[in-house]
């Protein structure tokens, strides 16, 4: 094993969402076991779908700062920040705080 943290370039997105979904799994169960089997349908009718576009969405909108765990060129972690400026006249550019959009392994 040997894990190195490297660039997101295009061709990871597709891992990317697809392990992001193992990583989602548990929470949606949680989800439909809270809500109920009716309620959650309606809620989430299809949220593999819609996560695996929503993580994709994220890589894309923030690739200059998505990184890869990469384990001998197997994409299988990732992290994205995302950078927020804060100003009173909403003029200022520069980011004042970060966060961590989306992560799995």
């Amino acid at each position: 094993m040997s894990i190195m943290i490297r660039a997101l370039v295009g061709a990871d997105v597709g891992k990317v969402a697809e392990f992001s979904l193992r990583a989602w799994a548990l929470v949606f169960e949680s989800f439909e076991k809270v809500l109920g089997e009716d309620i959650y349908k309606r809620v989430y009718p299809d949220w593999l779908s819609s996560q695996a576009s929503d993580v994709a969405q994220t890589c894309q909108n923030h690739e200059s700062t998505t990184w890869i765990a990469d384990d001998n060129g197997e994409p299988i972690g990732f992290v994205t920040v995302v950078f927020t400026a804060h100003s009173r006249d909403h003029r200022q550019e520069s980011p004042k705080t970060a966060e961590v959009d989306a992560a799995a392994e």
